[in-house]
């Protein structure tokens, strides 16, 4: 498999992201994507528990602009953007730092009960969230993440997943159907 299946995730993970599709990344699509989940879990837009997820976007954020090369005070990338950041930071410290912090908050905004583990359920409402209704497939998405086959999903489970994401290019990988199927 090429670099393009990688791409191609990247940039579903892109339009996902943008929530008004202008074709930018901006602090406010982050804010907007987190507040979709968030009113899918039920939480308050007011709640500590989204007040710490909101930190952790706003980190990730930062993240992504420096490490994109960028201007600190851009406030928007696009999947341009992004793609030559992660190529750039490819097998480097920086990127493993940033990985970490994509995996550990999308894990925070989807383990809903805080346990420490994703459920099936919890996993369901995050893709419901962000368009994807079709049972099946959040079925598979969720049997290729959880790769010890256990019914849950650790979070060394999401940080190979994420990883896998934004890294592989193999389209069987634990990432492929991490935010549902990639076209």
């Amino acid at each position: 498999m090429t670099a393009d299946f990688r791409t191609r995730k990247i940039t579903h993970w892109f339009a996902l992201t943008d929530t008004d599709d202008d074709g930018l990344i901006t602090a406010g699509d982050l804010d907007r994507a987190l507040s979709r989940i968030a009113f899918a879990r039920g939480l308050a837009p007011d709640s500590d528990h989204v007040a710490e997820l909101r930190r952790l976007h706003t980190h990730k954020w930062r993240l992504l602009v420096e490490a994109a090369g960028l201007d600190a005070a851009l406030d928007a990338v696009t999947v341009t953007n992004v793609i030559r950041c992660l190529n750039t930071l490819h097998n480097t410290p920086d990127e493993e730092q940033l990985l970490g912090l994509i995996a550990d908050t999308w894990f925070s905004l989807v383990d809903a009960d805080g346990d420490g583990k994703i459920t099936f359920a919890e996993f369901a409402v995050a893709l419901w969230a962000n368009g994807l209704t079709d049972l099946l497939i959040i079925e598979a998405a969720f049997a290729r993440v959880d790769a010890d086959g256990d019914a849950i999903i650790s979070r060394e489970e999401a940080r190979a997943a994420v990883c896998d994401f934004f890294q592989g290019e193999e389209e069987t990988g634990p990432g492929a159907y991490l935010l549902g199927p990639v076209t």
